[in-house]
C-alpha cells in the first residue's frame, strides 16, 4: 500500500510539473511562427513527457506504472485521433502542404511528394511508434482501482489552457478547419473516456 502510494504521488507530482512548464514553453522568444505552433502541439508534449520518463528510468531507476499507463494510453488516443481524422478527409493534413516546402529534402518540382513522405515518415515516428513502445502498459493491472482515462482527459484540458487560454485547440493545427472547437473538443474527450474505460476494464 505504501509503494502504491508513493508511485501514485509521484506520478501526480510529474504531471503538475508538466502542467507548470507548459507556460514557459508558451512564451519562449520564438519568432519563427511554424516552429512556435509546432514546438506547442500535443503530439510533441507527448514526446516530452515521454524523454522524461526515459531519463527517470534509465538514469534514475525510476519506473512508475501510472506514469507508464498515462503515456500508453495517451500515445494510443493521439494514435487514433491523427488517423481517425485521416480518414475523415485527407485535406485536413494535405489541403495546408500546398505551398508548404519539404523540412529536408527539397527535389524541385517534386517538392509536394517529398513533403507527403516525409510526413508519413515522421508520422510512424511520433504517432505510430510511441503507442507501440508503450502496448505491453495498457493491459497492466494497476495496483489502485482507477481509470487512467480520467487524467487524460485532465492533461488535455490544462494543456489546453495553458498553450491557448481557451479551448480553440484547432488554431494550432489547422486555421482553416470550419469544425466547432468546442464539439471537436467534446468528441476528442468522450474517446480519451471511452478508450481509457475499456482499456481499464480488460487490464489484467
Amino acid at each position: 500500500m505504501m509503494e502504491e502510494y508513493r508511485q501514485l504521488s509521484f506520478f501526480n507530482n510529474f504531471l503538475i510539473s508538466i502542467f507548470l512548464f507548459m507556460p514557459c514553453v508558451r512564451h519562449l522568444p520564438i519568432y519563427n511562427k511554424t516552429v512556435s505552433r509546432k514546438i506547442n502541439q500535443y503530439t510533441n508534449w507527448n514526446l516530452f513527457m515521454i524523454a522524461c520518463n526515459h531519463v527517470l528510468y534509465n538514469y534514475y531507476q525510476i519506473d512508475n506504472i501510472f506514469i507508464c499507463r498515462f503515456l500508453a494510453l495517451n500515445s494510443l488516443q493521439i494514435f487514433f485521433i491523427y488517423h481517425m481524422f485521416i480518414l475523415y478527409d485527407s485535406r485536413v493534413l494535405f489541403d495546408i502542404l500546398d505551398n508548404a516546402k519539404p523540412f529536408l529534402l527539397n527535389i524541385g518540382s517534386h517538392h509536394n511528394f517529398m513533403i507527403k513522405l516525409e510526413y508519413f515518415i515522421i508520422n510512424f515516428f511520433i504517432h505510430i511508434l510511441p503507442a507501440y513502445m508503450y502496448k505491453d502498459y495498457l493491459l497492466q493491472k494497476l495496483p489502485s482501482d482507477m481509470n487512467i482515462g480520467i487524467y487524460t482527459i485532465l492533461f488535455k484540458f490544462m494543456w489546453a489552457l495553458n498553450v491557448f487560454g481557451n479551448f480553440n485547440v484547432v488554431s494550432i493545427y489547422l486555421p482553416t478547419f470550419d469544425l466547432c472547437s468546442v464539439k471537436l473538443f467534446n468528441m476528442i474527450v468522450a474517446l480519451d473516456y471511452l478508450t481509457g474505460t475499456v482499456m481499464h476494464s480488460i487490464s489484467i
